[in-house]
């Protein structure tokens, strides 16, 4: 777990070029707009289960990331360590292999599917008081990760399992990062509303 100091939360994909560094983008970027006083409650960071180590995001990542005022050209890519995970307060992978995957390396870890856990976010958010009174940002994230488990155990998930993926763009056109941004978005979003006080739901 991140120190009790602060909230950790990591993004995963694969190369560590596309889709990871776009959620954490997404992340910063709405943390700073929505949340500005969450600059010393939490850090955002993303690694990749076979990174491309050292490498920039892709052009077409830029570019899309760009068009909504956020910018990703420094980032460079790192391979997701055991210590990262256990450090971090809450883990969200791109894909259920990537998942399987880092609970291999760090089984005590909160590791789980980015849409899998806004799923469970927006249930959340929409339940009967919403989250009305349930505490600062570590007592929400407690909320999500134990309704998270109830989900998981009793596997109450309404889609099918490859439906929580989001596929990789690499190497495909500039159209298929946006679709895969625009995949990132909303999920993302949920996370940190439930995480930090959050606006209504639409």
């Amino acid at each position: 777990m991140a120190p009790e100091s602060r909230l950790g939360l990591l993004f995963v994909c694969t190369g560590n070029i596309c889709r990871s560094p776009m959620a954490e983008g997404l992340a910063k970027h709405w943390l700073e707009q929505d949340y500005p006083g969450t600059a010393g409650e939490v850090t955002v960071a993303s690694a990749g289960v076979s990174a491309l180590v050292g490498e920039g995001p892709t052009a077409e990542a830029t570019a899309v990331m760009a068009s909504r005022g956020i910018d990703i050209e420094a980032h460079r890519a790192r391979d997701v360590e055991r210590g990262m995970l256990e450090e971090s307060s809450l883990v969200l992978t791109m894909e259920d292999r990537q998942t399987r995957h880092a609970r291999s390396i760090a089984p005590a870890a909160d590791v789980h599917n980015l849409l899998r856990a806004a799923e469970v976010a927006g249930n959340l958010r929409a339940g009967p008081g919403g989250l009305s009174g349930a505490g600062g940002p570590k007592e929400r994230l407690g909320l999500l990760l134990e309704s998270l488990g109830e989900v998981e155990r009793e596997g109450l998930w309404l889609l099918e399992p490859g439906a929580y993926d989001v596929e990789d763009p690499y190497g495909r056109a500039r159209d298929f990062y946006e679709w895969a941004a625009c995949r990132l978005e909303r999920p993302v979003c949920n996370v940190l509303d439930v995480m930090f006080g959050g606006r209504e739901m639409e």
